[in-house]
């Protein structure tokens, strides 16, 4: 399902909604950058969403299933902001071959090995000079953190320049305090392997 900015029959509020804050790091990066087409994997709180569609970012957020949406969709409609969001499995929809100048991955679910294919496939969207930033949470099941260095989600993408790897810790909404791990990529040389960009 797919829900766009749109015309209302009524005139849409000019106030803007209250919205989450959205991460820090992302911020710091993104004020640096002049706004093109951003996908949003994972819509988290909604935060990320809406103050890149604010900031003049044409935002496509998808998730499988979210509350946010809800969040997303009345700032949408109340302040008409360039973004849509796409109900849909993620790696569904970076198959289909889209080409973004920024793709932001929140928390994705799954072991290590999963998240890092949902990386390496997202990176596979950035366009040349895009950015990949990604926060991922550390859901070892061993006790070990088992993806605590920030570069194995992107070891084996060719084509990508890491500016920044940090770990962090960080309380989520479910107000669980745990560690994060944080990267930003830029996109400097074309894939090998696709001929999409």
């Amino acid at each position: 399902m797919i829900a766009t900015a749109g015309r209302d029959a009524r005139e849409p509020h000019t106030t803007p909604i209250s919205a989450p804050a959205p991460d820090a790091a992302l911020v710091a990066w993104v004020r640096q950058e002049s706004p093109g087409r951003c996908a949003v994997l994972g819509a988290g709180d909604g935060g990320n969403s809406i103050w890149l569609a604010r900031h003049g970012w044409r935002v496509t957020t998808v998730d499988s299933s979210s509350p946010a949406f809800a969040r997303i969709r009345d700032a949408v409609v109340r302040e008409r902001l360039p973004m849509a969001t796409i109900t849909d499995e993620l790696t569904h929809f970076l198959e289909q071959g889209h080409t973004f100048d920024l793709v932001v991955i929140t928390n994705p679910e799954g072991d290590f090995e999963a998240r890092r294919a949902l990386v390496t496939l997202a990176a596979s969207t950035v366009g040349l000079g895009g950015h990949l930033f990604v926060t991922s949470r550390n859901h070892s099941t061993r006790g070990v953190g088992d993806q605590l260095d920030p570069r194995s989600l992107v070891d084996n993408v060719a084509g990508l320049l890491v500016h920044q790897q940090d770990q962090r810790t960080r309380t989520h909404d479910d107000e669980m305090t745990g560690i994060e791990v944080m990267l930003w990529a830029t996109r400097i040389e074309r894939p090998h392997d696709d001929n999409q960009f």
